[in-house]
């Protein structure tokens, strides 16, 4: 072979092999990401699950706080202001474990990247 066909075909496996490099990584990259998404979704479903559940026996807490003091409406408005602050913890926990799955699918998406001093 003459020369300049040499570093021709040497160019072209070279420029092959970079391309290889780089498409093996990107795909395994989207995989990655794909999983961080699923599980996030994951997560916070059951975030509102759980939501779900606490206000549902709460709100039957406070049919019963009705229920119980139906002559006494003092008694009945304590007990509903109660109810109201379980309420509005149970909305923090909520945040809290939202911000949990936020934080974790944060932590997923930077190990899925590729960076120089992460082979």
């Amino acid at each position: 072979m003459r020369p300049a066909a040499v570093i021709k075909v040497m160019g072209l496996v070279l420029i092959a092999a970079f391309v290889g490099s780089w498409a093996a990584p990107a795909a395994a990259q989207e995989d990655c990401l794909a999983q961080c998404i699923e599980q996030y979704d994951q997560d916070k479903v059951a975030c509102d699950n759980q939501l779900a559940a606490r206000l549902a026996e709460l709100d039957l807490e406070a049919q019963a706080c009705l229920d119980n003091n139906p002559t006494d409406p003092i008694a009945a408005g304590l007990c509903l202001r109660n109810v109201n602050i379980k309420r509005y913890n149970a909305r923090s926990d909520w945040r809290r474990c939202v911000s949990f799955a936020n934080t974790a699918a944060y932590n997923c998406y930077r190990a899925c990247q590729v960076s120089p001093s992460q082979p």
